[in-house]
């Protein structure tokens, strides 16, 4: 009986194509996907069974599995980096407010007035859970409710 060629392990392909940069960062120039993520087939009998992210492949490789209900950060914020010391195991939360993170909920938090002018002060600002608005807007849409409700 001949057997087909035996697979190579998904780290030593992504190895293989790293590139190391002056920052330190493993730099991998395999599939990206649209938010700059690299990928990695992961093949079984030769057939490819699932794409991965590289950088959880290289981080559960050298340090071991992500434990259950976290994420990782990009410490370097180089979305293709695979430098595992580059990354680091965190809450969703975590990783969306961190430093030097470009989102929309960390963008938000760091708002001083609200899109009218009026700041965010104590007094001012009305918050349920993770969401927060502008008491003097909330008053101003109020008014202008009750004056279209009463034509």
């Amino acid at each position: 009986m001949t057997m087909g060629p035996v697979p190579i392990p998904a780290i030593d392909r992504l190895m293989r194509r790293v590139v190391v940069d002056s920052s330190g960062c493993w730099l991998a120039p395999t599939a990206k996907g649209d938010r700059g993520y690299s990928f990695i087939s992961t093949r079984v009998g030769g057939r490819k069974v699932r794409r991965e992210c590289s950088h959880r492949v290289a981080f559960e490789w050298a340090r071991g599995r992500i434990p259950s209900g976290l994420c990782l950060d990009h410490l370097c914020r180089q979305r293709n980096c695979v430098n595992p010391w580059h990354l680091r195991a965190v809450t969703t939360r975590e990783n969306v407010l961190a430093k030097g993170s470009e989102s929309i909920p960390k963008q938000n938090i760091e708002k001083t007035h609200c899109k009218w002018g009026h700041e965010f002060t104590h007094e001012n600002t009305i918050a349920w859970g993770e969401h927060r608005s502008c008491r003097e807007c909330s008053r101003r849409r109020s008014r202008e409710w009750k004056r279209r409700a009463a034509r």
